[in-house]
């Protein structure tokens, strides 16, 4: 990466006090040992008792397939928090072959319950109460929503027909810079949150150009970006759009994707690429809340 990223920064004082969850960490160890191997420190059930002898999906196309034995009883049992194995697998090779990152062996990969899951616990992870949060203009509420509680000083960047507006954004970085500086406290913005593939509410999609003048003036005022990308398939363009992760030669992006809008909203599945060493405190508080999103909706994929 061209600099070198000091992430304790972005880690909010809360966030940095989650350790992890041996029963969890045991569960991740035992999915790699060999099948004879018998964990009594888990709290698994014994799939015997599952009542479930098979479950039959039929899709619309006519074609079907059926969970049973091994596979079903592994769609019902207590998985690793980061997600069934070889779902995460498949994710972390579809990720890069669409988007490519450069440095792709620092980055992490999370499911989570649907994107939204996956941006409530990222903000959770870097914003304090009272912090400075920069906003596309207008804003999706499922984000003011989360923000809410934290008693946040949002600043939102006007768009035009391209995306964010950069001059609006650096204006309001200097105006922090020097109210800050004026005031001798305070803090500058540490994350910028943004929809940049059909943006919702307003259905933009931010062009190219835009991105990477966005990215470098992140770069410059080390910000974290937040790429809320779930209609990123749905779109009108004649190719798919670039995305602020194929770009970030610097680490700084937290990407989300949802199975939400070309799968099933239902099946509450997402999942969020980003730096190791921030996805490590997002998976600390999955840990802690759900254990891990639904085995049976990852083991269907």
């Amino acid at each position: 990466m061209s600099q070198t990223i000091d992430y304790n920064y972005f880690v909010s004082a809360h966030s940095s006090r989650r350790r992890p969850a041996l029963t969890r960490e045991l569960t991740k160890q035992m999915y790699n040992a060999p099948k004879e191997s018998i964990s009594l420190a888990e709290g698994m059930p014994n799939e015997v008792t599952f009542p479930f002898k098979e479950i039959n999906i039929v899709l619309k196309d006519g074609s079907q397939y059926s969970l049973q034995g091994a596979v079903l009883n592994s769609a019902l049992q207590y998985i690793p928090t980061q997600g069934y194995p070889p779902l995460v697998k498949t994710l972390k090779q579809f990720t890069k072959d669409i988007h490519n990152p450069p440095n792709w062996e620092n980055y992490e990969t999370l499911l989570t319950n649907g994107s939204q899951d996956g941006i409530s616990k990222s903000l959770e992870m870097i914003v304090e109460e009272g912090d400075s949060v920069l906003v596309q203009n207008p804003l999706y509420t499922g984000t003011e929503i989360i923000l809410k509680p934290y008693k946040v000083n949002l600043i939102s960047i006007e768009q035009d027909k391209y995306g964010i507006i950069p001059k609006q954004l650096v204006d309001a970085l200097e105006n922090c810079k020097a109210k800050y500086t004026e005031e001798g406290g305070g803090k500058m913005p540490k994350v910028l949150y943004i929809n940049p593939t059909g943006s919702n509410p307003t259905g933009i999609t931010m062009s190219t150009e835009r991105k990477k003048e966005i990215y470098s003036i992140c770069c410059k005022y080390n910000i974290i970006i937040l790429e809320d990308d779930a209609y990123y398939f749905l779109h009108f363009l004649d190719k798919q759009p670039e995305s602020f992760l194929s770009m970030d030669t610097e680490g700084r992006v937290i990407r989300f994707d949802s199975m939400s809008k070309m799968l099933s909203s239902g099946l509450r599945l997402g999942w969020l690429t980003g730096p190791k060493q921030l996805v490590h405190y997002i998976e600390l508080h999955v840990q802690s809340s759900i254990l891990h999103s639904s085995t049976l909706s990852q083991v269907r994929l």
